[in-house]
Order: C-alpha cells, then structure tokens, then sequence
C-alpha cells in the first residue's frame, strides 16, 4: 500500500510510505494475478465441457436414450471430471476474489490523533472498546502479537498506542531479559499467564536475538503477527538524540521532529530521554540480528515503514490496518465468526418461549471450530496408491522450487488441470516412483533430509527432532517415517489416547476427574483436561500406552489402569497456518473407588479437581476457552454416552454427534 504524503517537512524524508503486507495478507487483495489466470483456465474448461458434452450426446445411439442399457460413452466419464475440475477452480477462485473475513472497521487518522490525546490525559482513557479483539480460532487465545524496531523506531509509543487500541496488554522486553534464550522464555511465559487471556498481548521489542526466536518456537509460542517498524539509522539516530518521554503515557516525542501535542503548560512535564552511549553498537547489533529474525518468522511478518516524516497518528492507523487483517470479530448474541479465515454463521440462542435447557450453539460452536477446513486448498499427499495426507497447494510449490533448486527429485507434482492427452486431473503430491522401490528406512532417510532442508530455508518451523510414523490409515504398515515438525505441513494423520477417570458416590451420582495442565505446559497452559491423556508412540498398542499413561500422569496402579475400557474415538480435523491437522482420539473410560485422589508425577498437572458429569459438561458449555480444545470434545463425547448430553436437553445434539465422528482423517 503506497500512500501520497503530499509536501515533506524537509527534503530528508522520502514522500512516500509502504506498508509491506505479509503474504496471508495478499489474499484478501481481490482479483490478483493467480486468481485471473484461474479464470481463464475455467473459461477454457467450460468450453471443453461443452465440447466434450456436445461429443457425447452426438456419438451416442439413439436407442440409449429410448431404454436402459449398460453401454457408456468414454466421453461421458471426461465430461464428468470436467465438471469436478471446474467447480474445483471457481470455488478456489471465489474463495480469493470474496471479502476478507468480518472485521472492525479501519482505524482513521483521527482516531488515533484521539487516541494519543486521551493517553497524553490519563492512561485509562484510552481504551477503544469498539476496537476490542478476541481470537476464535481452535488453540489460539487473545491477539498475540510481536512489535520489533530498532532503538528510537517508534517501537514503545506504537506498543502503548496498540495496546489501548485493541485492550491487549503490554509486555516489554526489558521485564524478561536476562541473557540466557531459555529461561527468558520461562519469564515471557510467567508474564503471558499474567494477561488477559481473551484479549492478548503486545511483546515490545521481543525477540531481538535467532536464539530468543528459536527458543521460543521450542517451547510453542506461537505469535499471531510480527511487525517491525522499519526507520533508518540516521532517523532513529537523530530522534534520539532529542527524545523526550512523557511519564504519563510513556509515549516518546521529539522538540522538533516529533513534537507533543500538550500545551506548553502541561509539556513541561515531558523528561529528556537521551540515548544509550553505545547507540551506534546498539543500531549494528539490532541490524545484525534483522535478516534471522525476519526469515524465521517470514509467514507472519509485515513491515511497517515508520519515517519521520509520518506523523505517530498515521503510522498508528496503518499499524492497525496490519492486525485488523489478523483480527477475529467476536459478537456478543451470535453473528459470524472468523476462524483460520473461514466464515461461518454461528448460532444464537433461540427466540422461542421454550427454550430447551441448553441454548442453541453453546457447544456445537465449539465442536464446529474444530471441524473447519477447505480441501479445495489442498492436494492429497500420496505414498503409491495410498493417500497419506493432505498438503496445501502453495506448499506444495515451495516443496517444487526448493526440490529443483537442490536438483532433487523426491516428490512428483500433479497439478490440477488439464494434462496430455486431454486428462483431467485434480491434483496431487507423492512420492517418486524410484522411493516407492525402496524400503520404508531408505525412503525415511531420503525425505528427512529434503525436511532438513526446508526447516533450514525457513519454509518448515518447528522442528522436534521425533519421527512419526505415515501410514494411509490407524493400525496399517508404515509407509514413511516423518519428522514431527514438518507432519503439519503434509496433513497427516495424528493419533492420541484420552481417559476419562470416573467414579460413582453412594447416590449414584457420576464424577469425572479434570486436570489442569502446568503453567510451565509448552501448549495449552493452565486449560483443563482428562486426568490422563497423550499422543499414541510407535511401537505400543493402545492399552498398553493408556496403562503407561495413568501411571505417568495421575499414578493410577498398574493393575488398576489395565480395567480401563475403550467406548470409541472422536476424530476432528482443522485448518491451520501451516496445513490440516487431521486427529483421532480413543477414548478409555476408567472407573476407580470413590476415594482414590489421582497425583501428578510428572510435573505436566497443576492440580486435579472431582466434578460431577453434568458440572464438567455445562463448565464446557459455558466457558470452552478455559479447556484445552480436542479436550472439550472428548468432554462432549463423555456426557453423550452417559445421557448427560441427550436429545430433550441439547437443541444441536444430532449436529454434534456427527461432528464427532465425521472428520476425513
């Protein structure tokens, strides 16, 4: 976005500002390059479709039209995948050309100047309520969001601005930096735990270093959006020599290139902030550090170039179109619902007088989040004949570029379109022939070092250093092992044991024991959960791993564990930023003596807690946030087999029972 500034104060600054939009960002630009040659291709389709229809209608004999008869055309089949191909490509088509998601309104200069004036009266009076944010995407909570610049760049009178803006708090490097990458991270973690979970946070000059990134990334801090303030050396230089910062609002100014917009009476209060001796070492350090941090966190990032000659209102208001892209409009009563930028309608409650004793929406909503994707997006991921996952198409690409680049050639590409011949093909990616040949270690090894490849070229983030097994279905033979970090990426299947560990008192009432997970916990924090869950390893059955588990976890004894009894699974698939994350969970239920307390042994619970069936269930209904996600579900998935949830008392209970279990995983 280029934007005319008219006159500049001095002939020093440029006239023209850009904001660099990060690539999730260009989608939401109607009409691009990609979706008008998807287009043509559509209308070439079409035509083809005619064709082949006309073809077939002509060079069929009469006499199939007067009777039934087991006789087909060859170009009926042709025509048939014409049209799938064509619908493919409009919809993929349409889904780029459409609006973006809902979103609040842009920010205006105004606003912000408003803005920067109430903060200069009174902290507290900068809240813009209409502005709030809240993260609806399954695992995401609040708006997470990195705020980077080099010193005088503007970063902390943004990171003030910002935070009032959107009620998010504020967390500044300088409270969790100690020098050591790890426990850094432990301290950001504290101060995360601190905030408002449904609003988020803005990190102020956080990460500054590839080790403080890489660290954070190890331990699953995941940031919604990174924006660096982009100014020169000899403007944040400059602006620094003549900083001045009110103590009010901890916004910063400068006598003449940035002056405050206070009386003279009342700016007497602002305080010279002169830089550090070391400014120059402090610039070349933070420029050092630039081109790591940007390639590391290249899917989320934006620049925002802030000069001099842009006024703190204005870069304020282009700041805010940045996360307004990223934002997820909650509606209080119902409305539409951004997740993983898809729309859905969600429901409210129910106008009738007889409402049923659950309102519409309080659970589907959240079973519903989980169950969101757009295949269309993504190619099967093929070993043989055999699909073993899913890979979105513009990764597939990069996977193209990188192998050519390299002189590789591990994985075929069929592109959706038209091949030779005149075959219609719907696209996918697999294995080359020449692997398929080889055994599942060889071709491991071979594939594992492409992955090495790509996590050093930035495209794959997240490495674990685990293999996962790939297999085109539960309980079937390997057919490639993975790296854990790049599963995501291939839309493979993942599999997990959830037990819930139950009990009955005297009454016959039925209770539930509910963790919640340690502070410390990489993902998920501080949610509630069973007693006792985890991933399925390679090399154990299922029960054997729920008896490893509820020692592990809640000291359950051995020969207790091994009664726990399978009542099915609940399989769920959703969009993330990197791909499909397809899941399967079996479920175990686990009846113990009404006295036995389960303990924590390995440190990953903060406590449990005894709950009736009903209370746990209606404790997800009425707060799904404060639960770890797929938890939730196996929650859901509980109550409907003990009658807790039932038809008379649950307005979506057919809608969720399918959810359940429908999932292509």
């Amino acid at each position: 976005i280029s934007r005319e500034e008219g006159e500049a104060k001095t002939t020093l600054f440029p006239k023209h500002r850009t904001i660099h939009l990060a690539p999730q960002n260009a989608k939401q630009i109607p009409m691009s390059h990609r979706s008008i040659s998807r287009l043509l291709v559509i209308g070439a389709l079409g035509v083809l479709h005619l064709v082949v229809c006309a073809e077939a209608f002509i060079s069929t004999p009469a006499s199939l039209f007067l009777k039934p008869s087991s006789a087909t055309s060859r170009s009926v089949p042709l025509a048939a995948k014409a049209r799938i191909l064509t619908l493919r490509l409009a919809l993929r088509a349409s889904s780029e050309t459409s609006a973006p998601p809902v979103a609040p309104p842009p920010v205006t200069v105004e606003q912000a100047e408003g803005l920067i004036k109430s903060l200069l009266q009174s902290p507290d009076h900068g809240k813009l309520d209409k502005f709030r944010v809240a993260r609806s995407c399954p695992g995401v909570r609040g708006l997470r969001v990195a705020l980077l610049g080099k010193p005088g760049s503007a970063k902390a009178s943004m990171s003030v601005i910002l935070s009032a803006m959107y009620g998010c708090d504020r967390i500044k490097a300088a409270d969790i930096i100690t020098g050591d990458a790890r426990e850094e991270i432990q301290n950001l973690r504290a101060k995360i735990a601190e905030t408002d979970i449904e609003r988020g946070f803005i990190l102020e000059g956080f990460p500054m270093t590839k080790a403080q990134a890489d660290e954070m990334e190890r331990q699953g801090l995941e940031i919604d959006l990174v924006l660096q303030l982009e100014r020169t050396d000899a403007e944040a230089r400059s602006f620094m020599e003549g900083r001045q910062l009110d103590p009010v609002s901890g916004l910063a100014f400068h006598p003449e290139l940035r002056p405050c917009p206070l009386p003279d009476s009342e700016a007497k209060r602002l305080q010279p902030h002169p830089p550090p001796a070391d400014i120059d070492t402090s610039l070349k350090g933070y420029n050092k550090q630039l081109t790591a941090i940007r390639r590391h966190f290249s899917d989320v990032l934006s620049v925002l170039e802030t000069p001099l000659s842009t006024s703190l209102a204005q870069s304020a208001a282009d700041a805010a179109l940045l996360l307004d892209s990223i934002c997820i409009v909650d509606f209080e009563g119902g409305g539409e619902v951004a997740v993983e930028q898809r729309v859905w309608q969600t429901r409210g409650d129910s106008e009738e007088e007889d409402q049923p004793a659950r309102p519409h929406g309080s659970l589907y909503n959240h079973v519903k989040a989980l169950n969101t994707y757009n295949t269309l997006d993504f190619l099967p991921f093929m070993v043989g004949k055999q699909r073993a996952g899913w890979a979105r198409e513009s990764f597939a690409r990069i996977l193209q570029q990188v192998q050519e680049e390299e002189k590789l050639d591990l994985f075929a590409f069929d592109w959706p379109g038209i091949g030779d011949g005149g075959s219609i093909s719907l696209g996918n990616i697999g294995l080359n022939g020449k692997l398929l040949d080889s055994t599942v270690e060889t071709r491991s090894d071979i594939v594992h070092q492409m992955m090495e490849t790509l996590f050093e070229k930035g495209h794959i983030r997240g490495w674990r250093g685990e293999m996962q097994v790939v297999s085109a279905g539960f309980n079937q033979d390997p057919l490639l092992l993975l790296e854990r970090g790049a599963v995501p990426y291939f839309g493979v299947a993942a599999y997990g044991t959830h037990i819930n560990v139950l009990s009955v008192g005297e009454d016959g009432t039925k209770y539930v024991w509910i963790a919640k997970r340690a502070m410390d916990k990489p993902t998920y924090p501080g949610l509630l959960d069973q007693c006792v869950a985890g991933g399925q390893p390679q090399g154990l059955s299922l029960q054997e791993n729920v008896v490893k588990e509820c020692v592990e976890e809640a000291d359950i004894p051995e020969e207790v564990a091994e009664t726990a009894v399978p009542v099915g699974a609940v399989r769920y698939m959703y969009e993330t930023r990197k791909g499909l994350s397809p899941k399967t969970l079996f479920c175990y239920d686990l009846v113990v003596p009404a006295s036995f307390e389960p303990v924590n042994t390995d440190g990953e619970v903060e406590s449990f807690r005894r709950m009736t069936l009903a209370d746990a269930v209606d404790a997800v209904a009425k707060d799904p946030k404060a639960w770890k996600p797929n938890s939730a579900l196996v929650m859901i998935h509980l109550a409907i087999r003990h009658g807790i949830l039932n038809p008379d008392n649950e307005p979506d209970y057919l809608d969720i029972v399918s959810l359940l279990h429908t999932a292509p995983v």
